[in-house]
């Protein structure tokens, strides 16, 4: 192809069949530059002397996700009629202002195979064989009315032997279904071999509103970033000899609320789901329970809870994870934080990050197994709750500065266990 590429620049490979079949699969091997993403193929008519870009049966782009020094792609073609003795082409079509180095894909292709079928073009018109160069890594997977699929590889001739023994579906009932949509012929064997055998399972194509999203290998696919709606969703699994019907349908519908709460449940007996429904009663956005630091970005949230648990089920938030709710707080966010041992032992045992300073918190002991009744003070001053939950080594905390205030007390035993701190 020319340098820099263009539209015009082609490499194909041409197949004949000497009976009617259906061009289901093409494959191409393709190597890319790390700033290629997809590349251009197309289905091209023509003769035996050449293909013809004009005669465009089939098109499309393909995502190259696959190893950028070379690998096998598999294009679904839908299934087009081909005449016997009829002359197709599968091209590799390059395109206006892409950069070698930058973002160019490459055709593979066999310096060993002396193939008369592989073509290029670099202007559309005028094309150039390159047989005793290479042999391009084009195939094509075809079927025919027998149900046989039968891979056309240009450097083996699909010559019919007149001995051939030909197997027909109809006369094969007990074969299992997924069988007989798959019977391999090999057209150069003497006698020609017709074998049953099992389908190659290549991978899983996803489709949203009868659209193809994807292709996967693995039993998963994601599918981001949409817009609120309504939306259906299939797969189907994808052969070396062609796609099977679609799976049943599941419908999905997306309503995005705008989240304003976020509780980060890092407590293992977690409690964040209570909190929530409490919240959602109050709180007219959306508040969601998030179990790891990195789930939301903080800043611009309304309030933000961190729940970190009681001793023995508790969790501790050392210096390089404090970052989030530092640049939080820095940003004049609301933040509450609870944990029967983030504010004493924690820090100066367990390697924990000290909160103290930014809560206007002094922690004064280790405390005890002694909660049972929390009286408000401050702005809940005529408020109290009984407790009776998990109950070990309650810190003891006083207000550090002018901006703190306490607004829990344990009156029972004579301590302070909330703190808030306002700052202006």
């Amino acid at each position: 192809v020319s340098n820099p590429p263009s539209a015009t620049n082609h490499l194909a490979v041409g197949f004949t069949y000497p009976e009617d079949c259906i061009l289901n699969t093409g494959k191409f091997e393709m190597s890319y530059d790390p700033g290629a993403t997809d590349f251009d193929w197309n289905v091209l008519g023509g003769n035996a002397s050449a293909p013809d870009a004009n005669d465009v049966m089939a098109s499309g782009t393909a995502n190259l996700t696959g190893d950028a020094t070379g690998e096998w792609y598999f294009i679904d073609f839908g299934g087009i009629e081909i005449e016997a003795d009829q002359w197709f082409y599968l091209s590799v079509q390059y395109r206006d202002g892409q950069i070698p180095g930058s973002d160019v894909y490459y055709c593979g292709g066999d310096a060993t195979a002396d193939d008369p079928y592989s073509w290029y073009t670099v202007d559309g018109v005028s094309w150039s064989n390159l047989q005793g160069v290479t042999d391009l890594m084009i195939r094509a997977l075809i079927s025919t009315e027998f149900a046989s699929s039968v891979i056309l590889d240009p450097t083996m001739p699909s010559i019919p032997n007149p001995n051939a023994t030909i197997m027909r579906a109809d006369a094969t009932p007990d074969l299992d279904e997924h069988i007989l949509a798959k019977i391999t012929s090999i057209p150069t064997a003497n006698p020609q071999i017709t074998s049953p055998i099992s389908r190659d399972l290549l991978g899983y194509n996803v489709y949203r509103d009868n659209a193809m999203i994807d292709f996967v290998v693995p039993t998963e696919a994601w599918d981001n970033d949409l817009e609120d709606g309504t939306y259906t969703y299939f797969v189907t699994s994808q052969y070396d000899g062609g796609e099977s019907e679609p799976s049943n349908s599941v419908t999905v519908t997306i309503e995005y609320t705008d989240v304003g709460l976020v509780i980060i449940d890092l407590d293992p007996t977690p409690t964040g789901g209570i909190i929530r429904d409490a919240l959602q009663d109050l709180y007219p956005g959306g508040v969601m329970v998030a179990t790891s630091m990195d789930e939301y970005d903080l800043i611009g949230m309304d309030a933000v809870f961190v729940l970190l648990g009681m001793y023995p089920n508790n969790d501790v938030i050392d210096s390089s994870n404090a970052q989030p709710l530092l640049d939080y707080m820095g940003s004049g966010g609301n933040l509450y934080m609870e944990g029967g041992d983030m504010w004493y032992y924690d820090p100066q045992f367990q390697g924990a990050y000290d909160f103290g300073p930014e809560f206007g918190i002094t922690a004064i002991a280790d405390g005890g197994a002694d909660l049972s009744q929390v009286v408000g003070q401050g702005f809940l001053e005529g408020f109290e709750w009984s407790y009776s939950g998990e109950n070990n080594w309650i810190d003891n905390i006083d207000p550090s500065n002018g901006d703190a205030f306490t607004v829990f007390r344990n009156d029972q035993v004579g301590y302070n266990c909330g703190v808030a701190h306002d700052p202006g």
